[in-house]
């Protein structure tokens, strides 16, 4: 467990080396040349076979979709913040109409929906 900010060795820490925004700046020049020369040769080398390990990255992410949709129907369900469940709802309604959000109004689902969140019409005044 992380000890909490003690505010009195922050306080002391600053009187010992106060940051003004010359010395700020030169702080963080001398932290980005460390950085440098600690990454800047570095290059990124893919691995021979990394089209195999795209593909099963692919493969991996799609076998783990189900799960995740479980898991925000769950949410939409069941979350004991409202806010949470209302996001989790809006998410499946915006993403999960037909094909990328489209409406298809050939789906019972899709036409249910959008008569759900449309707007309502005026009442017709009645001639009583």
């Amino acid at each position: 467990m992380q000890e909490p900010i003690d505010d009195k060795k922050i306080d002391e820490v600053s009187k010992k080396r106060p940051l003004a925004d010359a010395s700020l700046q030169q702080e963080l020049a001398n932290y980005q040349k460390a950085l440098e020369e600690e990454w800047g040769s570095a290059k990124l080398e893919l691995p021979e076979n990394h089209e195999q390990l795209v593909e099963a990255t692919r493969k991996e992410i799609i076998r783990g979709i189900p799960k995740a949709v479980s898991n925000i129907v769950f949410l939409a369900e069941h979350a004991a913040n409202e806010n949470v469940r209302l996001k989790a709802c809006m998410y499946l309604t915006d993403n999960g109409l037909g094909e990328g959000g489209k409406f298809n109004p050939e789906d019972p689902m899709d036409v249910l929906i959008k008569k759900l969140t449309r707007d309502p019409e005026p009442a017709e005044p009645s001639e009583d």
